[in-house]
């Protein structure tokens, strides 16, 4: 797997479009940066306008970070983590 998805890159990748949020950032992406938005994308990190040409691949046009990609760069969850807390009771 290495070479095609770059975790520092997603991260750097991640970092620059949180400084646009909420707006979408034309990276102008290479195949690299393509094949890491479409990942990141996956997650839900990322919502990317894409399309796909008639000769095959990926066309990330724009990007723009989501709430859960913005949790992941706060390394503490976000409210995320604070949302997704389930209280267990012990049974009486």
């Amino acid at each position: 797997m290495e070479g095609i998805v770059d975790r520092e890159f997603q991260r750097e990748l991640l970092t620059t479009l949180a400084k646009s949020y909420p707006n979408r950032v034309d990276l102008a992406p290479t195949p690299k940066q393509s094949r890491n938005l479409v990942y990141l994308a996956e997650h839900g990190l990322v919502d990317n306008t894409q399309t796909k040409p008639l000769g095959g691949g990926i066309d990330v046009h724009a990007s723009a970070i989501t709430a859960k990609g913005l949790d992941f760069l706060a390394n503490d969850g976000g409210l995320s983590a604070i949302l997704g807390v389930v209280e267990v009771k012990p049974t009486p």
